[in-house]
Parts: C-alpha cells; structure tokens; sequence
C-alpha cells in the first residue's frame, strides 16, 4: 500500500468517525435534554391543570358562600322564591361551567333553575327560540298535597309558559347532596357522575344555609376541564386523561369516550381501559393510579412513548390522577429534523475535509515520490542531478536536503577514490584528500598533520582553505610528548575531539594566526587521528570550523580519515621501496667496480655523470 493510500484511507476514515461520533452523542444528547424537559413541561402542566381547575371550582364556591345568606333559602311561599330569579339567573349567566341551580327546604318543597341547552328540549316542552330559562318547582298547596310545576321565562325573565307536572316528584330530603351538607357549615363536593338531563359528567356543590333552614346546590359541569386537557396535548397524537383512582373516566379530549349510553337508556361513565388509544391503559397498569409523581416509557400499539403519572387536586373531594402519554416518534421528530440538517453540514464539511485533506496528502506524497525517484537514481550511481523538491512541506525539504547531502558525500567518497587510484604524486593526492574531506564536511579550512621519521613529533604536510585554496598559516612542528596541544590529545586517545577555538587552543600548536587570515573567527576546532592498518599513529587532520560542529560530522570525518591513513601508508611503503630499490641499484654498482682493477670507480662515476 502507497504512502498516498494509507493517508487517505486513514483520513476518511478519522473524518467519517469523528463525524459520526459528533451525529451521535448530538442525537442522543439532544434526545436526553428533550426527554429531561418533557418531564419538567409533565410537571408544569399538572400544576396548569390544577389551577384551571380551580379555577372552575372556587368561583362556584364563592358563589355558593354568598347564595346561602340570600332570602331564597328562608322563604316559604312560592312567590317569594320566584321573586328571587333575577339573583339567581345572574349567577347562572355569570359561570358557564354552571348547569343547574337549586335549594332544597326540610318540608320537601324545591326550587330549581337551569339554561335551557339545546333544540331538543324546546321541542320536547313545545317552546319557540326565545325560551332561556326552565324554573321547576315542587311545593305543597293548602291540603298538603305537593304540586310540581315548570315556568319557562326568557331572557329577560318574562313568563312565557307554565306547566304542570303531576308526575314530577322529587324529594330532596333523601338526596346525596343534601344529606352531605346536614351536619357540615362548608360547601360539601361530590364525587364525578353523569348528569341526568343531560348526560354530562360533573360535579354538585352543596351548602347549608346560614338559618339552616335548607340546603342549596350546583351543579357543575366539567365539559370546560375536557377542553383544558385537549389544550394540553403536546403534539397531535399525545394521550391525557383525568382519571379516578379506579380508572374511571373524568376527562378525557374525546368526550363520546368519557359517557356511553346503555341499553336501558342510562347514561354512564366509562373506564380507562374502554378507551380506543391502549397506552393511557397500558400507564396505568404499569404505574398504577396511586402513590407519588411517576413517569418513564411504554410500549403500546407497537409505538414507544413517554408517559408521566401524577396526583390531581382539583377539589373535587375525592383523589383523581392526571396520565400523560407523548409518542417518542413525533417528540423526536423535531430533532430528528435538526440531526439531519446538521448530518447534511457535516456531510459537507467532512467533504470539504476530506477535500482539503487530498490536497495536502498530495503536497506530502507528490516530494515524497519525487525523492523515491531520486533516490532509485543514486542507486543507479547516477550522481549528476541535485536533489530538489518544490513544496512547502518543511519535513520534505530537510529530507530532500539530507539526501542531496548523501548524493554529494557518495559522490566526493568516489571521487576520492577515482583520485587515489589515477593519481602518481602521492603529495599531490594528500593534497586533494585533505580538500575533498574539508568540501564534503563543509569546514573552513584544514590542516594535514604527518608523523616524522622517528615518530617522535607532528610535522604540518598541508595547510588548506575550503573551495581547493591554499592556506597560508605559520604551523610548527607539535612534538608527540606536548600533550597540551589538541592534535596530541586526539592521537593519545585514538578518538576525534573538538574543542572550542580558543586563543589558549591555538597557541599550542602555532596556529594563532588563523584568526587574521580567515574571513570568519574559528569558532571550534575538530581533530581526527590517522591510524594504518597495523594501528601505527601517521598524523593528523585538523579541521577548523567557524560554527559549531555537528556530533554527526565527527563521526563522518573519522570514516573519511581512513582513506587519508591509507593514502598516508601507501605514501611510505611507496618511499620505502624506492629507498631500498636505490640501495639495491649501489650494491650490485660497488660490487662490479669492486671486481676488475681496469672498470674500478667507473659506476660511481657514471652515476655521477
């Protein structure tokens, strides 16, 4: 697999998941703060409900605490209490949630006032448009008898019609509400049912009054709380219901739900688990219809949803539940929504990335290819070409830099050896090596130490400046016995050593003079011994250098002394063998003038001449 491949295949792949880790804890946190939040709006909206039901109730009662201090309750003839309607049509008229209005007195007489609803009971009593209100009255005429009667006014309370109504009979004495409000001095509520006339579900508020003489009633309708929990769905298919402990329907958005009629005609309440919509029954089950705050998630009609069940107190004296239900899939939607236009810019912006990225995998892999192909050519002994890339990748450059100093080091190493192979003049060939190593190294100047005779002292051979210049230094001879001096020092220790270029340095082996002669002080000195093959010290190199001296260059400069240590032997031996060619030449000469008295002395002076 190319450079190119594994950097683009590893980008994409970083980028894709880094995308797609940021999708997903966006998804998920965004679905954890809207779950956290819906059930704090549970909580609002259970506190919502509890006040607009109240404040459907404490009015009523309100009402209820002043009507008992009214005449109405103590009056005893039926004119009395009539002349009383325009009280109590006012308090109907004041709160619509009011169905009916009514006091019933201990001898068993009754007075009640309603609205008239709807067509169907003018048409059942024969009225025309204008009728508003039915007043039914049941009271005792003079021999004891009770006589039930209905009065039908408009709206500004004139009699339209009386009927009477020997079948209408109704004890008030022996109803619950009444019986409730005997022994108590405050408004007595009763539990949720169905009002007869007309099947509604509600409540009745009943009261003593203040002589005691009778106890007066509403009844109050809860139409008005249905309306408000339809207000308090949170989306089109979320689910609530107001619930009595054993699952009995008080409110629920869908009314025809709450009420069904029987075969017999009667008019009932429905149970939770009646409802077409399983979830809200599904809660209840699960969470009961007791107890404290709960909420969680079900399962239901093969949907997940988020339900929360809590206590209502809404006055109505009996413990009622309040049970929301919110599929996830239309409270999610909205974040769905936001995840995918978020997906989108990511999507695009990950493209972008990933476009950005190809470019710049292409600024590193395109040098990268161009030094592979160079580096094939210097294994090919191709040395000629420099190696050079065109980017702004600084790794790229150093490298390329690094090789194109390889190339040259390979090349000066074979030129050094070209030369000592086709160079005669042993002298001459020093002389190039001591400038090939001064070139490659890249010093200022140099200087060739050799052994004398007796190995007993550094003798200077050559002194070099860098590009094949001639150094001209005053340099002394170093004896090997002055260990103070840095040429010494390193053939003591067999090792390179560089030093600083100190004055003090200088001075020990006659070199002062090198800070006037080159353009730039020395700033550090690097010596390198030369060994033979048979360890035998033949000198020195001594570089001179006006920056600090890589680590690197001491170990190059010790590779590059060998070639200098063999030349330096080659040098010798090749003298050596001219001497004792020469003293072979004078031996065979002394001997054959040695053998005739008549050629006597004749080699020597034919050498002579």
């Amino acid at each position: 697999m190319s450079v190119q491949t594994l950097l683009i295949s590893t980008s994409v792949i970083m980028v894709l998941a880094i995308g797609g880790t940021i999708l997903t804890l966006g998804y998920k946190g965004a679905n954890d703060a809207l779950t956290v939040a819906l059930e704090e709006q549970f909580e609002t909206l259970g506190v919502m409900l509890r006040e607009r039901a109240r404040r459907l109730v404490d009015p009523v009662q309100s009402q209820l605490a002043m009507l008992v201090h009214d005449q109405v309750t103590i009056a005893s003839d039926l004119s009395t209490r009539l002349s009383r309607l325009p009280v109590l049509s006012s308090v109907l008229d004041s709160n619509p949630t009011l169905q009916n209005l009514y006091v019933g007195y201990p001898n068993g007489e009754f007075l009640l006032i309603r609205k008239i609803e709807n067509d169907e009971q003018r048409v059942q009593f024969g009225l025309d448009d204008t009728a508003i209100y039915i007043v039914q009255t049941q009271t005792l005429d003079n021999d004891g008898t009770m006589v039930g009667e209905y009065r039908f006014y408009d709206a500004d309370l004139h009699l339209q019609d009386v009927q009477l109504k020997p079948d209408y009979i109704y004890d008030p004495s022996d109803r619950p509400w009444y019986l409730a409000s005997e022994g108590a001095n405050r408004p007595v509520t009763s539990e949720p049912y169905v009002f007869y006339s007309t099947g509604a579900i509600g409540i009745t508020l009943s009261q003593r009054s203040a002589s005691a003489a009778s106890v007066i009633g509403f009844d109050v309708t809860l139409g008005q709380l249905a309306t408000e929990v339809q207000n308090l769905r949170l989306t089109p298919g979320s689910e609530v219901a107001i619930v009595e402990e054993d699952g009995t329907l008080i409110a629920y958005p869908d009314l025809s739900q709450v009420v069904r009629r029987t075969a017999s005609g009667e008019v009932v309440r429905q149970h939770i688990e009646s409802l077409t919509s399983p979830v809200l029954s599904a809660v209840a089950q699960q969470y009961g219809l007791s107890g404290g705050y709960q909420h969680g998630m079900v399962t239901a009609a093969e949907s997940q949803w988020i339900v929360s069940s809590k206590p209502l107190d809404i006055g109505m004296g009996k413990n009622v539940r309040l049970l929301f239900a919110v599929p996830t899939k239309q409270l999610f939607a909205a974040t769905r929504d936001i995840i995918r236009d978020q997906g989108i810019m990511i999507l695009l912006l990950l493209l972008l990335c990933i476009f950005i990225t190809l470019l710049i995998i292409r600024q590193i892999t395109l040098p990268l290819r161009q030094l592979s192909k160079d580096v094939h050519e210097l294994a090919a002994f191709e040395f000629a070409n420099p190696i050079k890339v065109n980017t702004r990748v600084r790794e790229a450059v150093a490298l390329a830099e690094t090789i194109d100093r390889l190339r040259l080091t390979i090349s000066r190493f074979l030129d050094i050896n070209r030369a000592i192979a086709a160079e005669e003049d042993f002298n001459t060939l020093l002389i190039k090596i001591l400038d090939e190593i001064i070139a490659t190294t890249e010093t200022q100047a140099g200087i060739l130490y050799l052994t004398d005779e007796d190995g007993q002292a550094l003798v200077p051979f050559v002194s070099r400046r860098a590009k094949g210049e001639s150094l001209e230094v005053a340099s002394m001879v170093v004896p090997l016995s002055f260990q103070e001096a840095l040429v010494v020092r390193s053939a003591r220790y067999e090792r390179s050593e560089n030093v600083i270029a100190s004055n003090q340095e200088l001075e020990r082996m006659g070199l002062e003079d090198l800070i006037n002669i080159l353009a730039e002080p020395p700033a550090e000195l690097l010596a390198t011994p030369l060994f033979n093959r048979s360890n035998e010290l033949v000198g020195v190199i001594l570089l001179v250098e006006d920056g600090t001296i890589d680590p690197a260059l001491v170990r190059f400069t010790e590779a590059l002394s060998g070639l200098a240590a063999v030349s330096v032997e080659a040098r010798r031996l090749i003298a050596a063998q001219r001497e004792l060619f020469e003293s072979f030449i004078q031996l065979i000469a002394g001997a054959i003038d040695a053998k005739s008295p008549y050629t006597g002395a004749h080699c020597a002076r034919t050498g002579a001449y």
